[in-house]
C-alpha cells in the first residue's frame, strides 16, 4: 500500500482502475480519477480524461445519455490528448455503436488528437494495442483471492505527456 501511494504521489495524476481502499486513498496527497461508474471529463493540462460507464455491456446499454454528452464534449474538447476510461473491457453487441465509437475516436484522432482507450482488465496481463492510430490499453486484472508474486505480477503503466505528444511505459512496482 505504501510502495502505491509513493508511485501515486510522485505523478501529476493517477488513474485507478475500479474503487481503492480507504487506507490507499488517505496516503494520495491529490485526488484520482476512479474508472467505475457514472460518466464526467476532468482536464488536467493539455489532457482530457473522459471516464465512460459500460459495466453492463456498452455504452448504450448502460446509459444511452452518456452517448449524446460524449458527441458534445467532443465538439467542444480543445485538448490536445484525450483518454477515455471504462470500467470494463471494450464489448460492443451492437456493431453500429462500436462503428460510432471508433468513427468518433478516429475523427479525433484526424484532428491531431492523441486518443487513448483504458479499460478495466479481464485478463492478468497489461497490454496495449493500436488500431488506426488509437491506442487501447486493457489494464491488468488482479486476483482477489490468490496469491500474487509481487516482484513480477505487480505492475502499472506511467504515461507522459508532452506537447501533445504520449508516451508510456509499463512498469514493475518493485
Amino acid at each position: 500500500m505504501l510502495k502505491l501511494s509513493d508511485i501515486t504521489n510522485g505523478v501529476d495524476k493517477s488513474v485507478f482502475a475500479n474503487s481503492i481502499n480507504k487506507e490507499l486513498k488517505d496516503n494520495i496527497s491529490s485526488q484520482p480519477i476512479i474508472i467505475d461508474n457514472g460518466y464526467s471529463i476532468e482536464k488536467h493540462k493539455n489532457s482530457s480524461f473522459i471516464k465512460l460507464d459500460n459495466s453492463k455491456g456498452s455504452i448504450r446499454t448502460t446509459n444511452y445519455k452518456q452517448w449524446i454528452w460524449l458527441l458534445d464534449t467532443l465538439k467542444s474538447n480543445n485538448s490536445k490528448n484525450v483518454f477515455i476510461l471504462m470500467p470494463q473491457p471494450l464489448s460492443f453487441g451492437d456493431n453500429l455503436e462500436e462503428k460510432l465509437f471508433l468513427d468518433t475516436l478516429g475523427e479525433l484522432k484526424d484532428k491531431g488528437i492523441d486518443v487513448w482507450v483504458l479499460t478495466g482488465g479481464s485478463t492478468n496481463k497489461l497490454e496495449v494495442t493500436v488500431k488506426e492510430g488509437i491506442r487501447f490499453v486493457n489494464l491488468k486484472a488482479y486476483p482477489t483471492e490468490q496469491d500474487i508474486d509481487i516482484f513480477n505480477d505487480l505492475q502499472y503503466i506511467e504515461f507522459t505527456a508532452n506537447d501533445g505528444y504520449v508516451t508510456y511505459e509499463i512498469k514493475n512496482m518493485y
